[in-house]
């Protein structure tokens, strides 16, 4: 069965720094194709993986973890189509390398739970000593066909990772600024079952408040591994969102105790940005 998805959002936007500072400009949201697919896949949205532990040192690159924080509960459910599929299989890998498969069944959903960090390393023989922070174990669905031929599920579709990190909580209202222009206001950060972060203004502001687009709030996920925020595009309107790189975040710290995130960001739209800018959360 072929799935062709075509969508097309036109933006026409006009955004305005300041009273002599004009901007007019095309938002194109770029053309999503699923392409020819036999089965669309999803995973629930209660799904949840957690490999969260603390480091032995502050190297991260050698540092054992001491692991006090293992589970998942994982489901992927047929969206449409699978006329053509005699089975799926849930595969596994850590940070890219080879494969295993975890479970496999004639009809979705599939579910699988782990409870203990052998369940997750067990079957790609690896043993703990091995493991460091920053480690992805991901899961994608693969499709076997009546002619024998298989496929794999995209990026965004029955994929899964969990990633081993320290342990951490983000979760809450924050008082959100930026270097940019004066703006001060209140955003929320929440936990993804993935166990990134995801920020309702993730570029501190400056699409929605520095200029007078208040309802495009440009949203981020980002993740943070022990402190360090990693660099990101993944906003609304950032390099992985529109493609526009408005807020893209380069890096950034957490710190815990004072319950303060700060971020740097890249603007590649606006000329009054000046192309790059500071932003902060304090938490509430």
């Amino acid at each position: 069965m072929k799935k062709i998805l075509n969508i097309l959002v036109l933006f026409s936007l006009v955004f305005i720094y300041s009273c002599d500072d004009n901007a007019d400009f095309n938002i194109d949201a770029p053309e999503i194709t699923a392409g020819e697919m036999s089965a669309i896949v999803g995973v629930r949205s209660t799904s949840d993986g957690k490999l969260l532990g603390a480091p032995s040192s502050t190297d991260l690159s050698t540092a054992t973890v001491a692991f006090s924080d293992t589970s998942l509960e994982l489901e992927v459910y047929l969206l449409s189509g699978g006329v053509d599929v005699s089975s799926y299989e849930l595969m596994k890998s850590i940070n890219g390398g080879p494969e295993v498969t975890v479970a496999t069944s004639a009809t979705l959903p599939i579910s699988i739970s782990y409870s203990t960090l052998t369940d997750f390393i067990g079957d790609l023989g690896l043993a703990e000593p091995s493991l460091r922070i920053g480690d992805v174990i991901k899961f994608r669905t693969k499709f076997v066909h009546t002619d024998g031929s298989i496929a794999f599920s995209g990026p965004n579709e029955g994929t899964f990772s969990v990633t081993i990190n320290c342990s951490a909580d983000l979760t809450g209202n924050y008082t959100m600024t930026n270097t940019v222009c004066g703006s001060v206001f209140t955003v929320a950060i929440s936990a993804n079952p993935d166990g990134t972060w995801h920020i309702t203004r993730g570029d501190g502001g400056l699409l929605s408040l520095c200029s007078t687009n208040g309802t495009l709030l440009n949203p981020a996920n980002i993740t943070v591994v022990c402190g360090e925020v990693l660099a990101t595009g993944d906003l609304d309107y950032g390099t992985d969102g529109s493609g526009h790189g408005i807020g893209d975040i380069t890096g950034g710290n957490w710190d815990a105790n004072t319950g303060t995130l700060t971020m740097s960001h890249t603007d590649a739209f606006f000329s009054w940005s000046g192309g790059s800018y500071e932003s902060t959360y304090v938490r509430q």
